[in-house]
Order: C-alpha cells, then sequence, then structure tokens
C-alpha cells in the first residue's frame, strides 16, 4: 500500500493587507478640500494628494524592489497609490486599488439598477407615478389598500384588473 503525505506549503507573497480604513480615507478628502460625488472614483495617495479618477495622469513608476511599475502621484511622483474610494448613490461606500467609476453598484437594489433611477427605495414607494384618482371605485379596492398599506398611494395607474363597482360612479371624474 502507498501512503500519501501532503505538505503545507508557505505563500511566496504575503496576502495583502488593508492599508487604510474608510474613516481615514474620508479625512484624507475632506483635508484636500474636494467634495465627493457620487459614482466618482477618488485615487488617494501616501503624500496625502488625492485626484479624481477623470483628472488623474495615472503616472506608473517602476520600482526596483518590488520589481514592477506602481502608479504614482503625479505630483511627488515618488509615492505609491494607495487606494481608491467612491461613495455610490445607494450610500455604500466602497474602498480598493480596483473600484471603478459607476452609477450602480453591487450592493444597489434591483430596483435601482432596472430602472436607472436616482432615488431610494423609500422614495420609490411611495407610488405617485402610479396613481390614478379616476379609478378610486374599483371592485378590488379594498384587496389592494390590504396589499400597498406601506405605499403612499395605491398604484391604480393602468391596472389590468380595474372593474367599476355598480353604482358608484364618481360624478366628477365621469367621462
Amino acid at each position: 500500500m502507498h501512503s500519501v503525505t501532503t505538505i503545507h506549503k508557505r505563500r511566496s507573497t504575503p496576502k495583502p493587507t488593508v492599508e487604510i480604513s474608510v474613516e481615514k480615507a474620508k479625512q484624507i478628502i475632506h483635508r484636500a478640500k474636494i467634495t465627493v460625488k457620487e459614482g466618482e472614483v477618488y485615487a488617494i495617495y501616501h503624500c496625502g494628494h488625492v485626484f479624481a479618477n477623470s483628472e488623474d495622469p495615472q503616472i506608473l513608476t517602476y520600482y526596483m524592489g518590488e520589481n514592477r511599475s506602481i502608479r504614482s502621484c503625479p505630483i511627488c511622483v515618488s509615492q505609491k497609490l494607495v487606494t481608491k474610494y467612491k461613495l455610490c448613490g445607494c450610500g455604500a461606500e466602497h474602498l480598493g486599488k480596483r473600484v471603478q467609476p459607476s452609477y450602480c453598484c453591487s450592493k444597489c437594489s434591483s430596483l435601482r439598477k432596472t430602472t436607472g433611477r436616482n432615488e431610494r427605495l423609500d422614495e420609490y414607494k411611495r407610488n405617485m407615478h402610479l396613481y390614478d384618482p379616476t379609478r378610486l371605485h374599483c371592485v378590488y379596492r379594498a384587496e389592494c389598500l390590504d396589499t400597498y398599506r406601506e405605499y403612499d398611494t395605491i398604484p391604480c395607474k393602468d391596472c389590468p384588473r380595474y372593474i367599476l363597482k355598480q353604482g358608484n360612479r364618481d360624478p366628477i371624474y365621469t367621462k
């Protein structure tokens, strides 16, 4: 019989560690007197300089010790990129070297991603875009009141279930 043994090999390079926290990144951006826009990415360097990703010339400098080119500050040239920071429209904050500018992120609700609306889910639940005062006398009104109790209005506009109750015709909204 053959016996098999396994040997745990160590990594040749150490795992990457987080060098900066979200709070520290916010402090550096605040010190640089930059107002953060939703969806925009900001590059933060070791020297404390901060650039919007669209305005950053992205200069690469070759470092012999690391045997590769690393993005460096366009003003100081010798200081490396620490991280990038992005504030999404949904309120999520992203930190990392691979952060990209975008309208939505992975934490955004599916409603925000599909409709492309700039409003949050709470604002969308008001349902004012689906309100129709001409359909108040529907047979299913009580059922819809129960279903949409947390919403501000009932979405009656273009409802396929709409059936007018017999004898409850509103004289103001007659056609």
